[in-house]
């Protein structure tokens, strides 16, 4: 199961919710460093299973086919 890893998001991969995508944190450090503080974490350092929903991106950010979602590069969560 995944969790979004923001405070008080309560997205978990067992809804099943429609169009909920869930993203690995990024490996540029500087982006990387946005999402983590975007998460509201304090002293916390995010593992190869964390993840951030979709729910949290603007929609320009996301691309979508018929069979994959990835994020825009760089892009940064902005909502909450």
């Amino acid at each position: 199961m995944v969790y979004c890893s923001v405070i008080g998001c309560k997205s978990r991969s067992e809804r099943k919710e429609e169009n909920i995508t869930f993203h690995s944190f990024p490996s540029n450090p500087i982006v990387r460093a946005k999402w983590i503080c975007f998460t509201e974490r304090k002293d916390w350092e995010p593992t190869f299973n964390n993840r951030i929903c979709s729910r949290h991106f603007k929609p320009n950010c996301i691309r979508r086919t018929n069979s994959s979602t990835w994020l825009v590069k760089d892009s940064v969560p902005k909502l909450l």
